[in-house]
Order: structure tokens, then sequence, then C-alpha cells
């Protein structure tokens, strides 16, 4: 009897709730674990990998795919670094390389085994994880050594209080781009930045990209000099002082014989009386003053630090399809009803919305619309082509939008906005795409308007915790009830026993 007793207590423990949860936590638990390890075994046969990294660090970009997709000439790419010598990052974004490369054949190349392999490439002292990039059919070749593939940074230890070089982020996939043009025989236009009225020179990040994009560049003072004649496009990047009449007589004949322009002003240039006579010819007409933004999904910070609205064109669609924000801080404006002449198209590249503010000078109160104030949406940034003579003009007139600082900034598009416009302007036709390079430093940086801070800052701040004390509540009330429960029929088992 008491063994049936003992038989029967153990068949119950396992029909107990308590029993049937566990079982099934368990054969979940399996079943979780099965499809994970099948799931591996897939990826691992098919040789998948996800890039799940916040920035993309280990994947190349859509415009290097769609370059790679369209190269003519088998190129061959030598890899030169030392056996099981491995650098993560290098293998991974070689690989992208190699899957989407159709022509392209990725070698690895032990330097110490074939000392003399590069000799023929290259005169210069072989650094491990080097690159050197040949085209087989030409026999052109393009040596990328081991630190232009890297993104340093030099400052000062304050621990040893010595001056260092900081490795921050590397370039490989636009070191490789740039060789690969450089190998097909990419066409070489030549840049020239004018100087000698104050300009602000094009910075480090800046030029960086024209390499990138086969563009050569120089400098020219239009006063003393004129335009040479091997100008693809002449740049102006914020002149303190106003041109002589002479030099703008050299950039409208200059225009007038099919020349290209990049010009980048500020909310101070509407006084530049030759500069802004040659820009009005055609049909681009400064706002008097500073541009500020007072919708909150259209700036950043402050209301003069303008995340514009960026339109679908050629010259931006890299960034209109990322959804790329672009800060363009203290900016003047084109007034989008200008007159201009019936051979003048005028292609908008970006916009203020329809609630921005020119701001007069005298007016302080950037939020709210003073007298003498204009308003509306201001053209940020326009691209104009005269069908009469084929000039082309890309204008802006922001103080900081091709500032070193937010080229090199990721969380914005400025530098992938600044690479299509110029080497689009340049007439640039050949396979070839300059990506901005990637930081390997482990921050994370979030860029949101002041609407998407605002939202957000009241979700997590409001929001979020009325919800968590809300279902806190909920559960406590249902427990107490669960609980009365129990003990009212607890109660009531005992008054029946009694009975």
């Amino acid at each position: 009897m008491e063994d049936k007793n003992i038989f029967s207590s153990v068949t119950a423990s396992f029909k107990n709730r308590r029993f049937v949860g566990g079982a099934y936590q368990t054969v979940f638990a399996i079943f979780v674990i099965a499809a994970a390890v099948i799931v591996n075994l897939i990826f691992s046969s098919l040789n998948i990998s996800v890039d799940i990294t916040d920035d993309n660090k280990y994947s190349i970009h859509e415009e290097t795919k769609q370059m790679l997709s369209e190269m003519k000439d088998d190129v061959t790419l030598y890899y030169l670094k030392v056996t099981n010598d491995d650098i993560e990052i290098f293998d991974k974004i070689l690989g992208q390389f190699k899957k989407y490369g159709k022509k392209l054949n990725i070698v690895e190349k032990d330097p110490v085994l074939n000392p003399k392999f590069a000799k023929q490439y290259t005169d210069l002292d072989i650094n491990s994880h080097s690159i050197i990039v040949v085209n087989e059919k030409t026999g052109k070749s393009k040596y990328i050594d081991y630190e232009e593939l890297l993104v340093i940074e030099y400052g000062i230890n304050y621990n040893t209080y010595q001056y260092e070089a900081n490795v921050v982020g590397v370039d490989i996939e636009g070191q490789i781009n740039s060789a690969i043009a450089y190998v097909s025989g990419a066409k070489m236009p030549k840049l020239y930045e004018v100087s000698g009225h104050g300009e602000t020179a094009l910075g480090t990040t800046a030029k960086e990209s024209l390499t990138k994009s086969m563009i050569t560049y120089d400098t020219v003072k239009t006063l003393q000099e004129d335009i040479p004649s091997d100008c693809d496009t002449l740049v102006i990047n914020l002149p303190r002082f106003d041109f002589t009449k002479d030099e703008a007589d050299k950039i409208n004949e200059y225009l007038d014989n099919g020349g290209h322009l990049f010009i980048n002003l500020d909310y101070e240039s509407q006084s530049f009386a030759n500069l802004t006579g040659l820009l009005e010819k055609y049909g681009l007409k400064l706002t008097q003053s500073l541009v500020t933004e007072t919708d909150r999904n259209y700036y950043f910070g402050d209301y003069s630090s303008i995340i514009p609205i960026v339109y679908n064109t050629k010259y931006t669609s890299s960034v209109y399809e990322k959804d790329g924000l672009i800060m363009a801080p203290y900016s003047a404006g084109f007034l989008q009803d200008a007159e201009k002449k019936d051979s003048v198209t005028k292609t908008v590249l970006m916009a203020s919305s329809a609630s921005s503010l020119a701001k007069s000078i005298d007016n302080s109160n950037f939020r709210e619309a003073e007298e003498g104030d204009e308003e509306g949406s201001f053209d940020l940034g326009v691209i104009v082509k005269d069908s009469s003579n084929n000039a082309c003009i890309a204008a802006f007139a922001s103080l900081g939008l091709f500032d070193q600082r937010l080229l090199s900034e990721p969380s914005f598009a400025n530098y992938m906005f600044f690479s299509s416009v110029i080497s689009t302007l340049a007439n640039i036709d050949e396979i070839y795409v300059a990506v901005p390079s990637v930081s390997i430093v482990e921050t994370s940086r979030l860029s949101l308007t002041e609407a998407e801070a605002l939202t957000y800052g009241i979700l997590l701040m409001l929001v979020i915790p009325i919800i968590l004390i809300a279902i806190g509540v909920i559960i406590l009330v249902v427990r107490n009830n669960d609980s009365r429960k129990k003990n009212m029929r607890a109660k009531e088992d005992r008054n029946e026993e009694k009975e």
C-alpha cells in the first residue's frame, strides 16, 4: 500500500503545473539552441555573414558595389601580409571586395617569403598589410602603403606628456577605390582653388576626397593671374573680401567658355557687389541676412544650425537614398523667385523649410519673425546651368557646410555630399567612388534634430517610466487578488474539514 502511494505521488508530480511549466521551458530552450546551431551551420556552409556593427564598419558602400560591377578590365589586388598575421577589419573588407568584384582577383603575398615580388611595382620599402593594385590588361599599377590605409590622429598623452600618434580609423575601401580608378585609366580633372581674398582653404578631409575622386588640385590668384586653360572646376570658398571688377570679368569669361564654378559664400557676402553681381547674372540672388529655422525638425542645437531638406538629384542621390542628414550652419539663402535668363536652368539640391526666416542683422530673436525679416523656404544649395554657353555653377552660402570638422563627422553626410557634388561638377564619368573612412574607436553617436531629441526625451523621461509604473501596479494588484483568492479557498477548505 505504501509503495502504491509513493508511485501515485511520483506520477502526480509529473502532472502538476510546476513540472509542466518547467518541461515546456526546457523543450523550448532545446528548440532555440537547435535552431541556432542549424542557422549557424547554414550560414557557415554558404559563407554568409551579416555586419551588425552600428556603422557597418565591415561592409562596403553600395556605390563601391556598383563600381565593382561596372569594371571592364581584369584587376588583381595583391595583399602583402606575413602569413597568419591577420587584421580582422582588413580581412573582412577585402572579403567584401572579393564577393562583389567579378573582375577583381585578390591574391595574398607574403613579403618575407617573396621579398622581390613588390619591386616590380614600386621602389619604396614595403610594409606588411600594404596593397598593390594592378590592371592585368595595361599593366598599370598603384601601391598603397599600410599607413595610407589608416586614419591617424596626433595628440598629447597626458600620462606621459608625449606627442603620440593614435590609429582611430581605417580608409581601406576609399584607398582601394581610388587605386582601381587610377589603374583603370580614369580621367583626372584639374581643380583650381582661388586665393587672395581671405578665402578659407579646403581642409585635409576635403582634399582627401578630391584625391580619392582622381581630381588634381592647385591654387590660382585671380588678382595676378588668368584662370589656367586646364581648369575643369574653379573653387571659391568663403572669401572675406570682394573681387575686383577685373577678376569678376575673368570669371565671367571663364564661364562664357563653358567653365564650371563651385562657390560657397556666407551671410555677410551679400555686400560683395562684384561677386554677387556675377551670380545674379545666373539667377542666384542672396538673402540679405542669416537664415534660421523655427521648425524643430530642421535644426540641430540652435536655430542657425540648419538640417536642410535634401532633394533627390544626380548630385545628391548618395545622400538622399540613405536618408543622410546634412548640417548647414550659419547659412544665407538664395531667393527662389530671383530672375534669370531663359537659357538658365536651376536644380535645387537642398533648401530650408517653409517655416524658416531670413533674419535682419539688426534683429536678435532667431525664434520669431520681426520687422524686416523674410519668411519662407530658401534655397541653400543649387546647381545652375546655362545652355547658351555650357556654364555650370554649384552655389552655396554656409559658413560651416564644408568645414573640416563637419566633413570629418560620421554622424552627418556632409562628406558624401561634398564628394558627390564636386566630382559630378568636374564631369567625372569613369568608374570610381569616394567614400569616407571608418572609425575603429568604440564610440556611439546619435545625431537628432531638435524635434527628434524632444520626442525621444519625452519617451525616455516620461512615457516609458509611466508605462513601467502602470505595469508594476497592475502586476501588484493581480498578485494581491490571486493571494486573496488563495487565502479564501484555503479558509473554505479548512471550514469544510471541520464540518
